[in-house]
């Protein structure tokens, strides 16, 4: 099977996922959608959240036999073609009277993120052809008005049309007044009406899930309670996990808001917050916790939790973030106290204002140190590379070992240098005098360096490496050559590690670096 699916080269099931942070088109992607979201209100299906979902069916109107449906688009963001895409935004803009400019603006910046989302897999980079990656900022409201325009363009042509008719992005909730042959016939012109997206159904007479909302009838109108997935094994954080307390405090009255917000009937919600309570103290949380927590949200009026507040003004306050350790309150609290200090000096107060806001980042943890965004890259082997260049003489010489043994007393293993490294350290040896070596340095690309040396040779002249191997017996046959060290701050650090390799080799002593006196400067050892 897995030969067969090679041969006729099936691609496997998926869609990239790709992280747009610090990416070439990561700031475009956001003014795209910071402009596009002041937009989105205007749509007649959107739904911004589950809050704004409860608002809008809390109202509606229920015939005996009408029918309860949700609909799913399949794999929405990579499914719409660049062209289509941009067309609909456009079209859409326009019909809200945008200015040309703005609208120009907008829709050719769209265009460029969709055709320059490039990303790498496995040491090889890949262009999306179609399609939206889930990870750019504009991809959630670029969807959202692509499936505006689609359905609005539908709708217009039906005869039999839904009641009530909500989409969140890719999922959408209908009411159906007729039956359920005529649904079917919807459901299926829905299909037709553009190849490209096509659409899953459920329907109920009595409840179906939506968001995490499960609805339900209840006479002519609707209650809704909160839907947990049947795989659900309600993981929430262990209180033993190394977090601020007011972290886990927050999980357990967060939770419990969500349930009292999304439950229309308060028996209901009892019901539900005591088996939510045992399962966070199933989790370690002390049952004093819970309680109290509980009788918090029982203070609440569900209406208030309804009522959608806008989000309070942008906070001015210098930030002070720190990486989270039960020691770090001391710490904040002595900031806060010296602050009144600081604020003696009028110039100071009026610059730095109101005490740090005090923000503590997540310390590493065992998924941060264990999983990574990309597979591992295979280790780079260790030893000196040939640089294979048609008119290159070096790599005749050039020992590749992954460990070399330069004098009876030391042992090294290269890098992967070539004949083109520089700001390294090499050592020449001798393969007829075994343990022989001469430890050298140079800043320039050793190419260069061991050109000199081999025309010191031929030339016969007075220098160490030129004396060993100008001998009857030897010839630049026997020369051998290794690189090691490298990455060098300076001149100075790269001749104190050559002293250190002459010492540690003792060639001064039995080599061919004859003595230290050319090394007069650095022959005090650090």
């Amino acid at each position: 099977m897995i030969k067969e699916a090679r041969d006729k080269h099936v691609i496997p099931p998926g869609r990239p996922i790709v992280s747009s942070v610090d990416s070439l088109t990561e700031p475009m992607s956001k003014t795209v959608d910071k402009k596009l979201q002041t937009y989105l209100p205007k749509i007649k299906s959107y739904v911004k959240d589950t809050t704004d979902f409860l608002n809008k069916i809390k109202s509606a109107t229920l015939s005996s036999d009408c029918l309860l449906v949700t609909m799913d688009v399949k794999s929405l963001y990579t499914n719409i073609p660049h062209d289509h895409g941009v067309d609909a935004l456009r079209t859409f803009l326009t019909k809200l009277d945008v200015p040309n400019n703005d609208i120009d603006d907008i829709t050719s910046m769209t265009e460029f993120i969709l055709k320059h989302n490039y990303f790498e897999f496995d040491g090889k980079h890949y262009l999306q052809r179609k399609g939206t990656a889930m990870g750019t900022k504009m991809a959630p409201v670029y969807a959202n008005i692509y499936m505006a325009v689609l359905e609005e363009d539908f709708l217009s042509k039906c005869t039999l049309q839904p009641s009530m008719y909500l989409r969140y992005i890719d999922d959408i909730f209908i009411i159906w007044p007729h039956s359920e042959k005529d649904l079917a016939a919807f459901h299926e012109a829905f299909n037709k009406h553009n190849r490209h997206i096509q659409f899953t159904m459920e329907s109920s007479r009595e409840e179906i899930h939506f968001l995490d909302v499960n609805v339900s009838k209840n006479g002519n109108l609707l209650s809704t309670s909160v839907y947990v997935k049947p795989t659900d094994s309600f993981t929430y954080l262990d209180y033993n996990s190394f977090h601020p307390l007011h972290t886990k405090q927050s999980i357990v009255y967060s939770q419990l808001v969500r349930y009292k917000r999304i439950t229309s009937d308060p028996k209901v919600f009892e019901e539900d917050a005591v088996r939510l309570g045992e399962h966070f103290v199933r989790r370690g949380y002390p049952v004093r916790l819970v309680n109290n927590a509980l009788k918090r949200v029982n203070e609440k009026r569900r209406e208030d939790l309804l009522d959608s507040k806008p989000k309070d003004e942008r906070n001015d306050r210098i930030p002070l973030v720190t990486t989270f350790h039960p020691q770090v309150k001391k710490f904040v609290s002595t900031t806060k106290k010296e602050w009144t200090n600081i604020q003696l000096d009028p110039r100071l107060s009026t610059i730095l204002g109101e005490p740090p806001l005090h923000s503590q980042r997540q310390p590493p943890n065992l998924r941060s140190l264990l999983v990574q965004s990309e597979l591992p890259k295979p280790a780079t082997p260790k030893g000196n590379k040939r640089c294979d260049k048609p008119r290159c003489q070096i790599c005749n010489h050039l020992v590749t070992e992954t460990v070399v043994q330069i004098s009876p007393s030391l042992r090294i293993k290269p890098p992967d240098h070539t004949c083109d490294s520089s700001n390294v350290l090499y050592c020449i040896m001798c393969s007829k005098c075994p343990g022989v070596s001469y430890i050298g340095e140079t800043s320039t690309k050793f190419r260069m360096r061991f050109n000199n040396h081999k025309s010191s040779i031929l030339k016969h002249k007075d220098t160490p490496v030129a004396n060993h191997f100008s001998d009857p017996r030897h010839s630049m046959k026997d020369l051998k050559v290794c690189i090691f060290g490298g990455g060098y701050k300076s001149a100075e650090d790269r001749k104190w590690a050559e002293l250190r390799f002459i010492v540690r080799s003792r060639s001064f002593e039995t080599g061919m670096n004859k003595d230290l006196s050319w090394l007069s400067p650095y022959t005090f050892f650090r």
